[in-house]
């Protein structure tokens, strides 16, 4: 799967140029299906929910200040997990000052030749520190009415995994989608979501941020709308 198009392959074209477009990749033994912009499904604002517990063909899910919601089974229409990291560079200057024995052997040859003698100065030099920072996001997709629940899944309560809960994060998140995809058979699902549940390295999944997840879900949800057919 391309990183840079994530099953959509350009936006905002005219009519003309989008036919072109997918009729060489048609050629290409390429799979494409040109969407009409007022057509196109646009996902609901995401909603951060922290804990859930399963309950008869349903679940609860938590917000943040513990607002509780019912979500049935089969309202669920596409299940994303999207593992991603950003790293930052910060570079410091750091004073490399004289120290205590440096002073003294200062003190005692003023003391002893009555001379100030210079033993160097204070030096800059710049450190560059490089920080990664992994980020985990499921999203929940629910139809009728339209919304969408994320999970940070470093801040996410796993506790309803009771006695599968372990303390490796990879191990409660696969956990946790197993569940979810076993309550929802239908539910679609992401690249993501698939291979952390065939437990393959997050390192190679491909995301680069959030908004790539963002596009694969947006394509996900389009072809979900598609005629038979056309799918």
């Amino acid at each position: 799967m391309a990183k840079n198009c994530w099953g959509i392959i350009a936006d905002d074209l005219d009519e003309t140029a989008a036919a072109k477009l997918a009729e060489h990749l048609r050629a290409e033994s390429l799979d494409a299906v040109v969407v009409a912009s007022g057509d196109i499904a646009v996902p609901a604002k995401a909603e951060s929910i922290v804990k859930l517990e399963p309950a008869d063909d349903a679940w609860r899910v938590f917000s943040k200040t513990g607002e509780a919601f019912s979500v049935n089974t089969g309202q669920i229409s596409l299940i994303s997990a999207v593992v991603f990291e950003e790293v930052s560079v910060t570079t410091t200057e750091v004073k490399d000052v004289p120290g205590l024995g440096r002073k003294a052997a200062q003190i005692g040859i003023l003391l002893t030749t009555g001379l100030p003698i210079p033993l160097g100065g204070s030096k800059t030099t710049k450190k560059t520190e490089r920080k990664s920072n992994q980020f985990i996001y499921v999203d929940l997709f629910i139809e009728n009415p339209n919304r969408r629940f994320r999970i940070d899944a470093h801040e996410f309560d796993y506790r309803f995994l009771k006695e599968r809960m372990t303390y490796n994060l990879m191990s409660n998140l696969k956990s946790l989608l197993a569940d979810l995809v076993k309550a929802s058979p239908c539910a679609g699902r992401n690249f993501g979501a698939g291979a952390i549940m065939r437990a393959e390295p997050v390192h190679q999944l491909g995301y680069g941020s959030l908004a790539d997840g963002e596009r694969e879900c947006r394509w996900l949800l389009n072809i979900r709308n598609l005629p038979e057919n056309m799918r």
